[in-house]
């Protein structure tokens, strides 16, 4: 105590610039030390300690209101709020009356709350970060956190595309679609509730563009295996396996001890034939799954909604080697040997880049309602790109009919294309209906720009 109180007078002696300078580096010394501090004990607890599978299962399922079983889970922060609420206006108009949930990781300023529910009262809109730093490990005596040390850890980890894993795994929703700020529908979504896919099996996935080959999931490991094909490998399955799944049929592709590359490679799990014959699997493409929209239903997917979790909690794993959370989600159920849903249809293109006499398209990604129906082509579902809010509609719009989702176009590079064109393809011109939800999505984002300017000028109509 003697000490601290010399010190304190030596530095009211210091001259008023000098003793300010000393208490900013004091400053930045204790936050640096607090920071270190916590990164250590996570790192030497990663290294000990494994989140046991129930207590992951549990956070999930505890936080499940009965009362409202299926919702939309929309992430938002300040720089995408506006195509967030806009995406609220359209959904409404479109009658999907689903409520609604708005988590964010404290980056959500108070006025666009504010905006959110004073567009819609029934909006939950609900700090992630906040309830995921209060989660610990029930089953552990020591009580360690899951998901995050303390508040500023969790800026760090969640303020990412992890924020909607989080938010997945800790909505009340038990049946969630997740949607990012950037789609448009061109027709409801609530019809995805009722295909056999998602009956059958609780998760709806619509797939990404083929690119990036040498990338992410496509990314070369040992030998010439993609690190995809090492982290399922080295992915400790059996601690989850006292939990459900929804048993799929055993492979009919050979997997045993090979690879597409021809190097030893041995599963923990019986692969499925979604991952056998997929673009990824076989190293032509870095991308599999696009989650801009998914449903995924919590209460049929015990096991992979634990895995889910397992990949952003505090237990030392290898996170997938996905762009984002992307394909964190076909991965979980994978892993948890269960049945899961993906697209027929490959992703598609839609924009007024056309070329080659109408036979190339470059543009924004475009998906299909994901079942095949008949004969009949799939209709167009939704497109996802903040492009949407500056897209020509005076300009003729086009877009590729749908392709089968075994389909492998050449690498576009070879035609002096960029990843976000497809050549070989049939284009269609966009009605006069489909351009008219780009135009009432881009007048409704120009009209709450306007209005976020005017709440913090302080004028208010």
């Amino acid at each position: 105590m003697a000490g601290d109180t010399e010190a304190k007078a030596r530095m009211r002696g210091l001259p008023g610039r000098v003793r300010r300078l000393v208490q900013l580096l004091i400053g930045a010394v204790v936050v640096m030390y607090t920071a270190e501090y916590a990164y250590t004990v996570h790192r030497t607890r990663a290294a000990q300690w494994d989140v046991p599978a129930a207590a992951l299962w549990h956070v999930a399922n505890q936080r499940t209101a009965t009362s409202t079983p299926r919702g939309i889970v929309l992430p938002l922060f300040d720089a995408i709020a506006p195509l967030g609420l806009s995406l609220l206006q359209e959904l409404r108009g479109i009658d999907v009356t689903l409520p609604v949930e708005v988590p964010h990781c404290g980056d959500l300023s108070g006025e666009y709350a504010a905006m959110l529910l004073d567009q819609d009262p029934t909006v939950r809109v609900v700090d992630v970060c906040q309830e995921a730093v209060q989660i610990v490990d029930t089953t552990s005596p020591a009580r360690w956190p899951l998901f995050c040390i303390d508040i500023a850890h969790c800026h760090k980890l969640f303020r990412s595309f992890n924020i909607k894993v989080l938010a997945v795994v800790l909505s009340r929703f038990q049946e969630v679609m997740l949607l990012d700020a950037d789609t448009l529908f061109l027709q409801n979504p609530m019809a995805l509730w009722e295909t056999s896919k998602y009956t059958t099996t609780g998760t709806t996935f619509f797939r990404d563009r083929i690119s990036s080959t040498y990338k992410h999931l496509g990314r070369r490991s040992t030998g010439r295996l993609s690190e995809m094909q090492t982290f399922l490998a080295n992915f400790d399955v059996s601690k989850f396996q006292s939990l459900a799944a929804i048993p799929r049929p055993r492979p009919t592709l050979d997997w045993r001890n090979q690879s597409p590359s021809g190097d030893a490679l041995h599963l923990p799990f019986q692969p499925s034939d979604n991952l056998l014959s997929s673009h990824v699997w076989h190293r032509r493409s870095g991308h599999m799954m696009d989650s801009s929209l998914m449903l995924w239903n919590k209460a049929k997917q015990p096991r992979a909604t634990a895995i889910l979790a397992s990949f952003i909690a505090l237990n030392g794993h290898v996170q997938p080697p996905s762009y984002g959370d992307k394909e964190y989600f076909f991965l979980s159920c994978e892993l948890a040997e269960t049945q899961y849903a993906l697209s027929d249809f490959g992703v598609g293109v839609i924009g007024s880049n056309a070329r080659d006499e109408r036979s190339t398209l470059c543009g924004e990604a475009l998906h299909y309602f994901p079942e095949s129906t008949n004969e009949k082509a799939p209709d167009v579902l939704y497109v996802n790109s903040d492009d949407i809010i500056t897209l020509d509609t005076s300009a003729a719009v086009y877009r590729t009919k749908a392709r089968n989702a075994s389909f492998h176009q050449d690498p576009v590079s070879e035609r002096g294309l960029t990843f976000d064109c497809q050549f070989d393809a049939d284009l269609v011109q966009l009605t006069k209906h489909e351009l008219l939800a780009f135009q009432k999505r881009q007048e409704a984002y120009a009209r709450i720009r306007e209005r976020h300017g005017r709440v913090r000028s302080g004028w208010l109509p």
